[in-house]
């Protein structure tokens, strides 16, 4: 049974990463059944096996994806610790040892994220993620306090992460550990 699972997970795997490939290579409205089953060394009857349509595939990807993201996100959660009880060298050192888990996760998926993000990615998806990096902000900016001095300052810090995480997903110029340290610096003027 245990072979089974791991055997189906690894097919859909197979299937995954071969509709992302294409969605960067070609574009969403170019990929068809038989390129993903070309690409993924399967046959066209084990694709419906597992799913019934394209869409289906991306719609399993993007959930998984944010799924990991708000794993991510839920770990940052301060609410338990008091801010007296926690220095501010404390909630940095936290911080950057959570992103730095997060965004060598990210990054690892990148082959996943940047057909999504692309121009021709689903907006949906780009507006979850967005509004996922801003809800993950404000929350922390009422558990830490934060000195956003309103909420176009808080719209202004979460716009600027989405935009610096999609440059360097598509990039990847520099390192977790430069990032990591260029968005603590930023939140740190926010304390």
């Amino acid at each position: 049974m245990a072979e089974n699972l791991q055997k189906r997970s690894e097919t859909k795997k197979k299937i995954k990463d071969a509709t992302m490939a294409l969605y960067a290579q070609d574009g969403l409205y170019k990929i068809s059944v038989t390129g993903i089953c070309k690409m993924a060394g399967l046959h066209r009857s084990t694709f419906y096996l597992y799913y019934e349509t394209i869409d289906e595939v991306i719609e399993e990807v993007e959930t998984e994806l944010l799924e990991q993201m708000y794993y991510y996100s839920d770990k940052t959660d301060f609410s338990s610790v008091k801010q007296k009880d926690m220095g501010k060298e404390d909630v940095l050192a936290f911080s950057r040892q959570i992103l730095a888990d997060y965004y060598t996760w990210m990054y690892s998926m990148r082959n996943y994220f940047n057909p999504l993000l692309s121009e021709n990615g689903d907006i949906r998806f780009l507006a979850s993620f967005e509004k996922h990096l801003h809800d993950t902000h404000e929350r922390l900016s009422v558990q830490l306090n934060l000195n956003f001095d309103n909420d176009y300052a808080l719209d202004y810090f979460s716009g600027g992460t989405f935009r610096t995480l999609v440059r360097w997903l598509k990039a990847g110029d520099i390192s977790v550990e430069e990032l990591v340290k260029l968005q603590t610096e930023q939140f740190l003027k926010n304390l």
